[in-house]
Order: C-alpha cells, then structure tokens, then sequence
C-alpha cells in the first residue's frame, strides 16, 4: 500500500512538472507571438512612413521640375459679410521667355466657360492675379420629420449634403488655372478646385428643422446647435408658414427659448418651437422662414406629398 501511494505521489510529482514545463513553454510562445506582432507593426509603420516620405520627395521633385510652382489662394474676409470677397493668387513661372503673356483662368459656380484675368509680374517670376466674386451666404439645413403610417410612425431625415450636396457644391465650386504662351509656344497648368459651400456655413451656421406628426398633433422645432459666433450673427426670429395645394393658410412664429442659450449656452442650444397643435395636420407642406439678428432672411421648404 505504501507503495502504491508512493508510485501516485511521482506520478503526480511529474505530472505537475510536465505541467509547469508547458506553462513556461505557453507562456514563452505567447511572448513570442506578442513581440513577432509588434514586429509586424514596427515593420508596417516603418513602411507607411517610408511610403509616406517617398512621395513627399515625389512630389517635391516633380515640384522643382515643374515649369510653374503651385498656385497659393487667399480668400479675403473683409466684405464677406455683404456676400463679396476677392480671391488672390500668387504663383511663380520658372521658365519664363521674354514676350510671354501670363493669364489666369477662372470659372465659378454656374459659368460654362472660363473666364480670363491678365496676370501681373512681382518681379523674379513671381505673378499675382485677383478675383473678385459675390458669395450667396446661407445656413447649413439638416431637417427631419415623422409621421404616422398606418398604426406606426415613420421617422424620415433629410440631410442636405445627401439630397442638395452636388447642387450646392456645383454652385460654390471655383475651377482655375494658369497659361503662358509666345509665338511659339502655349503652356497651360493643371486644373485646380476649391469650393466655397462652407463660407455660408461658418458665417450663419446649421439649423437643424424638425417636425413630429403624431395622431393628436404637430410639432414643430428649429435649433442652432451654436448660439454664440464670432461674427456676432445669430439666429433671431423663426416664423412658419403652412400651405395646403399651393394656397396658404396660416403663418405662426415660432417661440425661443433664448434667455437659457444666452445665459447657458453650453447647456440648452438655441431652439424656437410652436405650443404643440391638438389638432389633425392637414398642410400638403411648409416654408420656414429663418430671420437673422443683421436682417438677412432664409427659406427652406418641407413638402409632405
């Protein structure tokens, strides 16, 4: 019997040896994926930068061997507020004859051919060209709305930069570039874009216009996210007006809630709303018109048929 427990006791000694001999060697391959995986990452990173590093000097290079360096914008805000800004382009020409004419071209929004500004030399191949453009300054709408289908309700948004994105980039897009010719020879740069959609945006903000159509009711909200701007204009009337088959019916302004923004701005967001409706909507669609505290007013329709 003694003997018995002895022969249980090695069995069980070298069992907890193998065991304990397996931890380490898990343990050890465990070390070993880990440090192969942050080699694989180092390896990755190192990579990506060297990708990275060598189209920085690609670019460089086909910079330096360009005829013409790259065209510099500067977009002047000091009549942006009436909707007008100028533009101004500098660039350098590094292979420049002594006859060659320097033009700049330029089309914006809804023009269907490029227009032409003669350039005007700063000395050492460096030319300068400026335009002068009128900016339609608008609010960013986001709206939304839900309404009853049947014994559930529908929650419909519509996002502007999905319905009226190509729309509104179109009519911002500002498309430009450089020609230089002689008697024998025309040259012409790439064609590049810039767009102005988000002058609008930065000067008067994003409205966010909501409407919830439930079996007792409507109501009705337009919120600022941000109160305060830098430019001092800000959100002052929300007015709605409600039409059925074309013809209108009423026009409600909207009440605000702008002692909390002004006073908590980063607790309650600016927000006008109607006193909700106990009655049945019936309006084929609406119009909000928004009234800013410099006097400019917007519109955005919500059609519900």
């Amino acid at each position: 019997m003694n003997y018995f427990k002895v022969f249980v006791i090695a069995i069980l000694m070298v069992s907890l040896i193998i065991n304990a001999r397996l931890l380490v060697r898990v343990s050890d391959l465990d070390n070993r994926i880990d440090s192969m995986s942050y080699s694989q990452m180092e390896i990755r990173n190192r990579v990506e930068n060297q990708t990275s590093s060598m189209q920085y000097v690609l670019e460089e290079f086909k910079n330096e061997q360009s005829w013409i360096s790259g065209i510099q914008m500067e977009v002047d805000p000091f009549n942006i507020a009436n909707g007008k800004t100028t533009l101004n382009f500098n660039w350098q020409i590094k292979e420049l004859f002594n006859d060659s004419e320097v033009v700049f071209h330029y089309k914006y929004g809804k023009d269907q051919q490029f227009r032409s500004v003669p350039a005007n030399e700063a000395g050492n191949g460096i030319f300068k060209a400026n335009v002068s453009l009128d900016i339609a300054l608008e609010p960013e709408w986001y709206t939304g709305f839900s309404i009853p289908v049947g014994n559930d309700y529908s929650e419909v948004e519509e996002r502007a930069y999905e319905d009226n994105y190509s729309e509104k980039m179109n009519k911002h897009e500002f498309s430009y570039y450089v020609t230089v010719s002689n008697d024998n020879l025309l040259r012409s740069s790439e064609i590049h874009f810039s767009n102005f959609a988000h002058l609008g945006t930065d000067y008067y903000g994003i409205l966010d216009l909501f409407v919830d159509i439930h079996d007792k009711g409507y109501h009705i909200s337009v919120m600022r996210p941000d109160y305060y701007t830098e430019n001092g204009v800000y959100l002052d009337e929300v007015y709605v007006k409600k039409f059925k088959n074309g013809v209108l019916i009423d026009e409600e302004k909207l009440v605000s809630n702008s002692n909390e923004a002004r006073t908590q701005p980063y607790e309650f967001p600016l927000v006008f709303q109607n006193q909700t409706k106990n009655e049945p909507f019936e309006f084929s669609s609406l119009v909000i018109r928004v009234v800013y505290n410099n006097g400019q007013t917007f519109e955005k329709e919500v059609p519900f048929n």
